[in-house]
């Protein structure tokens, strides 16, 4: 994905929340996530979203994503509670 495409994604991923922007890293694979990351250069927080799984949320944290939405992987599981559990685990084990 060229600068760009990156830089766009980038502009139209801002979300605005009550307590201020968070910067969307919206269904980007790990190597564009490198480089968004790189291009925010910690001007905002930066959430990963979009095919967030246990599996690959602690690559996704490495990439530089502050923090991660897994909301498809808790509620299409099929133990929501569980879920949950282990992917607070996983953030417990990385340190978040």
């Amino acid at each position: 994905m060229n600068r760009f495409r990156i830089s766009a994604q980038l502009v139209f991923g801002l979300i605005v929340l009550g307590v201020g922007i968070i910067l969307m890293l919206d269904n980007m694979d790990l190597e564009t996530m490198r480089q968004a990351v790189q291009m925010a250069r910690g001007r905002v927080p930066l959430e990963a979203s979009g095919g967030i799984t246990l599996e690959n949320a602690p690559a996704v944290l490495q990439a530089g994503a502050d923090g991660i939405c897994v909301i498809a992987a808790i509620v299409g599981a099929p133990d929501p509670e569980a879920a949950a559990r282990a992917f607070l685990h996983m953030l417990a084990q990385a340190g978040e």
